[in-house]
């Protein structure tokens, strides 16, 4: 849940904080910053390599950032869509979504190179080449949440 909260809050344009406060940790209360002095505090090795991924998938793989916004209504049910509309998307699919991932490029002409990142390893698969003023539907590589990041080419 810790994971999922990340990727919601960051495809809706936040930021996340991890407090690994004994006691006090929920999903709610984030995962950026580490304090190694709380008593009985959780080391958050596991957590914060989470959030070192979605760091270096934002830093280094998304190209359009500043352009982005929240836009779910163009994802499907289950996911959250962070869109640069026609130029760049970053669907988080979470665990409601299934096993597909739909994203709505009706309205953006073009081809796009999809790839999904793996927000609990921080690896890469690709996910094919498609065409853009359609539905698309993409199945996710495994079972469990996914990230589909799509470039227009």
């Amino acid at each position: 849940s810790v994971r999922h909260s990340i990727w919601t809050m960051l495809t809706g344009g936040g930021h996340f904080i991890y407090h690994a406060d004994f006691g006090q940790e929920t999903v709610h209360t984030g995962i950026m910053a580490y304090d190694p002095k709380v008593p009985g505090g959780d080391t958050g090795a596991i957590r914060r390599a989470w959030l070192g991924h979605a760091a270096r998938f934002f830093g280094s793989a998304v190209k359009n950032l500043d352009a982005m916004a929240p836009r779910n209504e163009l994802a499907g049910e289950g996911c959250f869509c962070l869109a640069a509309p026609g130029r760049e998307y970053v669907v988080y699919a979470g665990p409601a979504s299934g096993a597909t991932v739909r994203l709505d490029l009706r309205q953006a002409p073009g081809r796009f190179t999809c790839v999904f990142y793996d927000p609990k390893t921080g690896g890469q698969r690709d996910a094919g080449r498609h065409a853009g003023g359609a539905m698309v539907v993409i199945a996710t590589p495994a079972p469990g949440d996914w990230v589909l990041h799509v470039l227009k080419e």
